[in-house]
């Protein structure tokens, strides 16, 4: 049995740009709020690169070919930094971070001082507190759960833990106050009218009071630690050690904003991965046994340890094809620094890229059957940008190597205590700032052991 998905047909690759035909005025704008998701695999299936216009005001190329995205995101980096509807566009606080700072200098100094925090020796120590978590989240799982609010709760603690050697005791309101964020945030990059910060709109005034219950929370952890000057052992730890070292490095405000960002960038990326991966799982049983027996095989009863990862490849596959068909970051957008070319195209200075990887994942010239849940496929080579759930090259997401280790090891020991099957109708999927499942993903469960 496998999941039905949309089809996008295969086509011809061209070097002509192609504008996405509209309506006067409003152009595709009206498409889009219809149906955000498909809107951009239908684009996909025009050209590799399509002109979209969202009414009069802003007007975007839409890039869905490897090759191309490869560039911008790896050997130009520099020439496409982030779109400025994303760093500079009316926000309702003045933080600066490493996702949101306009300039290359001071991006790359950001991400200087954040990267020793994120090495992969740094992370091997969480392991042990990254499968605890997750066995006393299911020890208190009741006969049907919301797998979605699940899995948010799950990556929050484990951020909790890991980051602040702290319980985070207000997980759910933390969650809540994310969440508000996101919605901001999803909103004021895709809408046409841009509304003043000072404007006292509904939405303005729940998110600034989400932002500032964030701010005092997250503050409280790192002001406290940095006064105690006790080390944790965390990754908290690690970004204070950073800034001292270094002459000019990070303030109190400054790990308080990347902080706040981090958790902001990555709790809600892996929950999704994980809720999709066990929706799936739930529809296609095939699957589901050949991870189990996987799992049995390697694991028995005993918790999963970092040795244990590169013995459990199929559970490493099933979480990559997972986020090659519901990817959490399903579009991102670039910006031309000046006047640059990508492959044979000329792109005027302020042009506005959108890398399509909802649509890339699923396009037919990359990967065999496509549309088809498959994680053997990850056994056999492919082009190596046609598979970016964390980007590539310098903006590579910094928290990759964490969200890999944190769902390599939630797979199997979720799969080793309980089996999930749906409990509600099927969850489809829903545009926000991250792709996400509609409603709360009903799961039924029942304790077992392997």
């Amino acid at each position: 049995m496998t999941t039905e998905l949309p089809t996008v047909p295969a086509r011809e690759v061209g070097n002509t740009i192609p504008t996405r035909a509209g309506i006067p005025v409003l152009h595709n704008y009206l498409q889009f709020r219809a149906a955000p998701l498909q809107f951009w695999l239908d684009t996909a299936e025009i050209a590799p690169v399509v002109r979209v216009r969202f009414a009069t005001n802003r007007e975007m190329l839409v890039i869905t070919d490897a090759d191309l995205l490869g560039e911008m995101f790896q050997t130009k980096a520099r020439q496409f930094p982030r779109s400025k509807n994303i760093t500079e566009k009316d926000k309702l606080d003045d933080a600066q971070t490493v996702f949101t700072v306009p300039t290359w200098d001071e991006w790359l100094w950001r991400r200087r001082m954040l990267q020793p925090t994120f090495h992969r020796k740094q992370l091997s120590g969480f392991a042990e507190a990254m499968v605890e978590e997750t066995q006393k989240l299911v020890d208190d799982w009741d006969d049907t759960i919301s797998l979605k609010e699940q899995m948010k709760t799950l990556t929050m603690r484990i951020i909790g833990r890991t980051m602040f050697s702290a319980p985070l005791q207000k997980t759910k309101h933390l969650q809540k106050l994310f969440e508000q964020i996101s919605h901001y945030s999803f909103i004021q990059s895709s809408s046409v009218i841009d509304l003043p910060a000072w404007l006292p709109t509904p939405l303005h005034i729940r998110t600034r009071k989400a932002l500032a219950e964030r701010y005092e929370m997250v503050g409280n952890i790192v002001k406290e630690r940095m006064a105690s000057n006790q080390p944790q052992g965390d990754l908290l730890d690690s970004l204070i050690a950073a800034s001292a070292a270094e002459e000019g490095g990070f303030s109190a405000e400054n790990i308080i904003h990347e902080m706040n960002s981090v958790i902001f960038a990555g709790h809600e990326t892996t929950a999704m991965t994980l809720t999709w991966l066990f929706h799936i799982l739930a529809q296609n049983p095939l699957i589901e046994q050949k991870a189990r027996a996987e799992v049995h095989a390697v694991l028995g009863n005993r918790p999963a340890t970092l040795a244990d990862l590169d013995a459990l490849p199929y559970i490493n596959n099933l979480i990559q094809e997972t986020m090659r068909l519901y990817p959490p970051v399903y579009v991102t957008l670039r910006e031309a620094d000046g006047d640059q070319t990508l492959g044979d195209y000329d792109i005027p200075a302020g042009t506005e890229l959108l890398a399509n990887l909802r649509a890339l994942h699923r396009d037919p010239r990359y990967w065999d059957d496509p549309l088809t849940f498959n994680p053997d496929r990850f056994n056999n080579p492919r082009h190596k940008f046609a598979y970016m759930p964390f980007l590539v090259g310098s903006r590579k997401c910094i928290g990759d190597s964490f969200a890999m280790l944190e769902m390599r090891l939630a797979v199997p020991t979720i799969l080793q205590k309980v089996y999930l099957r749906s409990a509600g109708e099927l969850p489809r999927e829903s545009a926000s700032f991250v792709m996400e499942p509609s409603g709360h993903v009903s799961m039924s469960v029942t304790f077992t052991q392997l």
